[in-house]
Parts: C-alpha cells; structure tokens; sequence
C-alpha cells in the first residue's frame, strides 16, 4: 500500500507542479547490495532464495541507483515527468 501511495503521489505532484516547470519522477529499487545487507545475503541459502526471484540473477548496485537519478535529473529527461523508474532486474515483470 505504501508504494502505491508513493506512485500515486509522484504522479499527482507531476501534473499540479508541471506549469511551474517542476519534474515529479520516482525510483523503486529492488534489493540492493549494501554494507548494511551484508549480514543477509552473508547465508547462502538466503542469498541463492532471493537471487532466483530475479530473471538478471544478481542484485542491483549503489551505482546503478546512483546511474538513475543522474538520468532523471539530467536533461536527457526533460521531458519525463510522473513516472516510477523502477530497477529490480525485472522482478516485477513476472
């Protein structure tokens, strides 16, 4: 329910914010591999179960996370406003 409120609200913000030229965009990532997971995914059974669910098979990284919002905040999306870039090696295309 929280995410959904989170998507509903970027694309709300984004259209009553648009006239004053302001971009409303989200990210949603998937598990991603930080120091502070490391205690998690330090079980190999855990780690294996979790990995399966994603068809890239790998978590994400910081850098990507960062590589995203470089890209929503770079002009190259100008013209993107709304929207929920979401970054779980396509685990909610199942």
């Amino acid at each position: 329910i929280a995410k959904a409120g989170l998507i509903q609200m970027t694309r709300m913000l984004a259209i009553e914010w648009a006239e004053y030229g302001i971009r409303v965009n989200a990210i949603a990532p998937g598990t991603v591999e930080t120091p502070s997971r490391a205690a998690v995914f330090a079980d190999p059974k855990i780690r294996k179960m979790m990995i399966d669910r994603v068809p890239l098979a790998r978590f994400g990284t910081t850098q990507e996370v960062a590589a995203a919002v470089i890209y929503l905040a770079s002009p190259a999306a100008a013209f993107m406003t709304g929207h929920t870039l979401v970054l779980d090696g396509g685990l909610t295309a199942y």
